[in-house]
């Protein structure tokens, strides 16, 4: 198994590479394919660690499962429409959120104990919309979605946090950690679409969601 892991990482690191330059061709077919590949990788990671563990359907669990399988299909609907695709991980980052409160109860710890998660929260939304009007940012196209958006991803980020320095396990440090990249990604996501296309912004979001939620991926096995 541990060889199996070694070549199957070695393989989703070459795929995300040839991505890196796959997503800033005009080649349409092979940024869809590379991408599509990437995506499943990911959710077939999962599917294989949540069935071959035995895992106990319960709402938490589903809750797992929604937020993969969301997460698959909203990269396979970005490609066609951005929209469309921030509305199905918007789903996702929701899931991601309700598990990880679930995961922080299950081990008994209170809010009390990260109540700090709410302020990072605060402090990285509130930031965030105040550099759109500062730096005069372009997000009117996506009007009310945006900031809707962005407190999804930020709402499973604050708790990744939370959960990458409370959590004893190891696996779930991990998992906090793959939700911490993921909500970077998204902000310089954002940021490449509303203010600056940049080719190296638009790298460094690719990099950090495919390694982000593939560590949240691994962290189930």
């Amino acid at each position: 198994m541990k060889l199996f892991y070694i070549i199957f990482c070695s393989l989703y690191v070459l795929l995300l590479l040839f991505y890196f330059k796959n997503e800033t061709s005009d080649n349409f077919t092979k940024r869809a394919v590379n991408k599509t590949a990437l995506s499943s990788m990911f959710v077939t990671n999962f599917l294989i660690c949540f069935f071959a563990n035995g895992t106990i359907l319960s709402f938490m669990s589903i809750m797992a499962l929604c937020a993969f399988v969301f997460c698959f299909f909203a990269d396979i609907i970005l490609l066609f429409d951005f929209i469309k695709g921030a509305v199905v991980f918007a789903v996702g980052n929701l899931c991601f959120t309700v598990y990880s409160f679930l995961l922080l109860a299950k081990n008994n710890i209170a809010f009390t104990q990260v109540w700090w998660c709410a302020i990072i929260f605060v402090v990285i939304v509130v930031s965030y919309l105040m550099a759109i009007k500062i730096f005069k940012m372009d997000y009117k196209k996506f009007g009310a979605k945006l900031p809707v958006y962005l407190v999804t991803v930020t709402l499973h980020g604050s708790l990744g946090i939370a959960i990458a320095v409370s959590s004893t396990e190891l696996s779930e440090k991990i998992f906090g950690i793959g939700l911490i990249m993921f909500m970077i990604s998204d902000y310089l996501l954002v940021t490449y679409k509303i203010y600056r296309k940049s080719k190296l912004m638009l790298r460094m979001n690719s990099g950090l969601y495919f390694i982000g939620i593939m560590l949240a991926s691994l962290s189930f096995c």
